[in-house]
């Protein structure tokens, strides 16, 4: 899931997940582990955070992502 903010929060989670945040210019900033009952703020870089399922490995920080849209519109800004 992609929302757009810089922070995340894991309060009625049963198990952790991965996250990583995206810049303004979609270049992976940080990435890391939300454990359940815990919040992560990332660095004011950051634009979009997304997570992703514990098993999938986080990507390298530093690369370039494209995210496409598939269920909903995609926000103006």
């Amino acid at each position: 899931m992609v929302f757009r903010t810089r922070s995340l929060i894991g309060w009625g989670m049963r198990e952790p997940i991965n996250w990583f945040a995206l810049s303004v210019n979609g270049v992976i900033a940080s990435t890391g582990r939300l454990a359940p009952h815990r919040f992560v703020v990332a660095p004011r870089t950051v634009r979009w955070m997304v997570e992703i399922p514990e098993w999938i490995e986080r990507p390298p920080i530093g690369v370039a992502a494209i995210v496409i849209p598939i269920l909903t519109a995609w926000p103006d800004d």
